[in-house]
């Protein structure tokens, strides 16, 4: 990295300085100079892998200027594993370039954000390959996969209670811990925390129903909300929308509400605080955000 920092990479620009090429025109698009602030950013291929991350909401509102503010906009106001993904993208879109000029291959903006992917989690099974087999053990994830044939559906809610809205995080996975969806709502209303969390059930079981119909489970750390749902109040303001939910669960085969621990819930957790920081929706489907991978990689069952 401190080589792009310091315009240290053999981009065209430089090698034209030194009499190394004749034009410095981009690989890529053909039509600007290739020096480092349009190779990793604003060349359109480059721009088009960066919509395709969970960091474009964040890269978005970059006011603008050289590579090295946008770095620096990424340490001051990232959250998480974004600076390590910010990183990793930036490395996968030169290994891309390279590719290209040096071999003639062309790699789609997908392929160049998975290569990212990929290497994050191998970074993370690395790091974790010294653990001995009674540790391994100990630390089998607590998150438990639903049985073959069924969905798992967590949701969570983020709340500011002084502010007029809220975010849901919803993250649906199979028996064998792959993520199936993964969707955060941002909402401007006025709620409290309960109703909130009861939305974000609600939510998740619809979801849930439109992925696997008859066998679905979906878990919530909000244990007054499991209690609401469980035990019908005609008094209550919010038992209308628990017995949406009991109708729903009464007219599966096989589907149920059920309480888990706020570190079980960590994925669908991390998800609505995202969104409710960036303050704008996050959908992904048969795949992850990046800034989840970490967690959902040590949920999976052994």
């Amino acid at each position: 990295m401190w080589r792009v920092l310091f315009n240290a990479l053999p981009v065209k620009v430089n090698l034209e300085r030194r009499g190394i090429v004749e034009y410095a025109s981009c690989p890529h698009c053909l039509f600007a100079s290739e020096d480092i602030p349009h190779a990793f950013w604003f060349c359109s291929k480059a721009k088009k892998v960066w919509k395709l991350t969970a960091l474009w909401p964040l890269l978005a509102g970059f006011p603008g200027g050289s590579f090295a503010d946008l770095f620096c906009w990424v340490v001051d106001f990232g959250v998480g594993d974004d600076f390590q993904s910010f990183v990793l993208v930036r490395w996968s879109i030169w290994i891309a370039r390279n590719t290209f000029v040096f071999e003639g291959k062309i790699s789609s903006s997908k392929d160049i954000v998975d290569r990212a992917g990929r290497s994050w989690m191998n970074f993370l099974l690395a790091s974790s390959s010294h653990i001995g087999f009674r540790d391994r053990v100990l630390m089998t994830p607590v998150w438990a996969p639903p049985l073959v044939g069924s969905i798992k559906v967590n949701v969570d809610a983020s709340v500011v209670e002084s502010v007029d809205y809220f975010a849901i995080g919803i993250v649906g996975r199979d028996h064998e811990g792959n993520v199936l969806f993964a969707i955060a709502k941002y909402l401007s209303e006025n709620f409290s925390p309960h109703f909130v969390e009861l939305l974000a059930v609600k939510k998740g079981v619809r979801m849930a129903i439109q992925f696997q119909e008859s066998h679905w489970i979906v878990e919530s750390d909000a244990l007054t909300v499991i209690k609401s749902i469980q035990s019908s109040n005609p008094f209550a303001q919010d038992d209308l929308v628990a017995q949406e939910i009991r109708t729903a669960c009464s007219n599966s085969v096989d589907a149920s509400i059920i309480h888990c621990s706020k570190k079980i819930n960590q994925v669908a957790h991390l998800l609505a605080s995202r969104c409710l920081q960036l303050k704008c929706n996050i959908l992904f489907k048969d795949t992850i955000p990046i800034f989840l991978k970490k967690t959902v990689i040590f949920d999976r069952p052994l």
